[in-house]
């Protein structure tokens, strides 16, 4: 009898779902600054590059966690801790300095950066001390990589687990109080 329930308890443990959290990483290098407004002065800079490391259940959800930042733009560079991650329903954006908002502020050194996990694009709004104005990148592609895959056990595991062992702790003191024969 101890066997069969015990093989019931580990083929329940076994069948029980759980989350995968993944860990992606993204690369990319954005060209092709324009101006928003005519008049305005050229971009310092022909390009942005960098890297951003993430936790998120599957590429297209949320992001869970920012693991990892980095951003160079012309000769300025950026970090995680001069960043915000905000998750929106078309996209993940992250906003430097100032805020994490589309509005970027002229004049600051303030950057907006905008990644579209489902179809691997991404775009970057900027703002510079250095040559006031603010320029804006097409949306252009990026590549984005799984980098591992860790199992997360849901609640109900737990629960089920403890359910079994309570079972298999009663059968055992059960088998204690019964008198042999």
């Amino acid at each position: 009898m101890f066997k069969k329930i015990a093989a019931l308890a580990g083929a329940l443990l076994l069948s029980t779902s759980a989350v995968q959290a993944a860990d992606y990483k993204v690369e990319f290098t954005l060209s092709g600054f324009g101006a928003v407004a005519p008049g305005m002065e050229t971009a310092p800079f022909s390009n942005a590059f960098g890297s951003v490391i993430f936790s998120a259940p599957t590429l297209n959800s949320d992001w869970d966690k920012l693991k990892a930042f980095s951003l160079t733009i012309g000769d300025v560079s950026y970090t995680m801790a001069e960043t915000e991650l905000v998750n929106y329903y078309y996209g993940v954006s992250m906003g430097g300095l100032v805020n994490s908002s589309p509005v970027t502020l002229s004049e600051t050194n303030d950057f907006f950066l905008l990644f579209y996990p489902g179809e691997q694009r991404a775009s970057l709004n900027y703002s510079s001390v250095a040559a006031p104005g603010y320029w804006y990148s097409e949306t252009q592609d990026v590549r984005f990589t799984e980098l591992s895959v860790s199992a997360v056990p849901e609640a109900e595991t737990y629960v089920m687990l403890l359910a079994g062992l309570g079972m298999l702790g009663a059968l055992a003191r059960r088998r204690r109080s019964t008198p042999t024969r």
